[in-house]
Protein backbone atom coordinates (compact mmCIF):
# COMPACT_ATOMS: atom_id res chain seq x y z
CA UNK A 1 0.00 0.00 0.00
CA UNK A 2 0.91 3.77 -0.64
CA UNK A 3 0.97 6.25 2.17
CA UNK A 4 -2.01 7.49 0.60
CA UNK A 5 -3.65 4.28 0.57
CA UNK A 6 -2.62 3.99 4.79
CA UNK A 7 -3.67 7.60 5.54
CA UNK A 8 -7.09 6.88 3.53
CA UNK A 9 -7.83 4.17 6.03
CA UNK A 10 -6.69 6.29 9.29
CA UNK A 11 -8.93 9.16 8.12
CA UNK A 12 -12.01 6.62 7.63
CA UNK A 13 -11.53 5.44 11.08
CA UNK A 14 -10.83 8.72 12.70
CA UNK A 15 -14.13 10.13 11.27
CA UNK A 16 -15.80 7.37 13.13
CA UNK A 17 -14.64 9.01 16.32
CA UNK A 18 -14.98 12.79 15.25
CA UNK A 19 -11.52 13.19 14.75
CA UNK A 20 -9.19 14.11 11.89
CA UNK A 21 -5.70 13.39 11.40
CA UNK A 22 -2.70 15.51 12.63
CA UNK A 23 -0.10 14.43 12.48
CA UNK A 24 1.67 11.12 10.70
CA UNK A 25 5.39 9.45 11.32
CA UNK A 26 7.28 6.63 9.54
CA UNK A 27 8.04 3.72 11.33
CA UNK A 28 10.01 0.49 9.51
CA UNK A 29 7.18 -0.33 7.15
CA UNK A 30 4.45 0.87 8.50
CA UNK A 31 3.05 4.88 9.23
CA UNK A 32 2.06 6.07 12.61
CA UNK A 33 -1.07 8.21 12.23
CA UNK A 34 -2.62 11.04 15.29
CA UNK A 35 -5.39 12.52 15.57
CA UNK A 36 -5.72 16.03 17.67
CA UNK A 37 -7.28 14.23 20.47
CA UNK A 38 -5.67 11.18 21.86
CA UNK A 39 -8.65 8.13 21.27
CA UNK A 40 -7.07 5.25 23.89
CA UNK A 41 -7.09 1.53 22.25
CA UNK A 42 -7.51 3.57 18.98
CA UNK A 43 -5.42 6.34 18.42
CA UNK A 44 -2.49 6.81 17.86
CA UNK A 45 -2.93 4.24 14.93
CA UNK A 46 -0.15 2.00 13.23
CA UNK A 47 -0.87 1.27 9.72
CA UNK A 48 1.21 -1.19 7.97
CA UNK A 49 1.95 -1.88 3.92
CA UNK A 50 -0.51 -4.74 4.24
CA UNK A 51 -3.00 -2.89 5.57
CA UNK A 52 -3.00 -4.47 8.51
CA UNK A 53 -3.99 -2.18 12.03
CA UNK A 54 -2.73 -1.83 15.41
CA UNK A 55 -2.71 0.59 18.47
CA UNK A 56 0.89 2.36 18.88
CA UNK A 57 1.61 0.62 21.95
CA UNK A 58 1.45 -2.76 21.30
CA UNK A 59 2.75 -2.52 18.09
CA UNK A 60 5.61 -0.98 19.22
CA UNK A 61 6.16 -3.72 21.86
CA UNK A 62 5.48 -6.64 19.63
CA UNK A 63 7.94 -5.05 16.77
CA UNK A 64 10.38 -4.30 19.85
CA UNK A 65 10.28 -0.41 19.16
CA UNK A 66 10.01 2.48 20.58
CA UNK A 67 8.71 5.81 20.37
CA UNK A 68 12.22 7.04 19.19
CA UNK A 69 12.05 5.58 15.95
CA UNK A 70 9.23 7.23 15.08
CA UNK A 71 10.36 9.84 12.25
CA UNK A 72 7.63 12.76 11.79
CA UNK A 73 6.82 12.83 8.35
CA UNK A 74 4.90 16.43 6.28
CA UNK A 75 1.58 15.99 5.69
Amino acid sequence: MTFEEMKAIAEEKASAYGQKISKAYKLGNAYVFETEEEIIGSFPLVVDTEGNQSALWPYLNEHDLTMDDMVEIEM
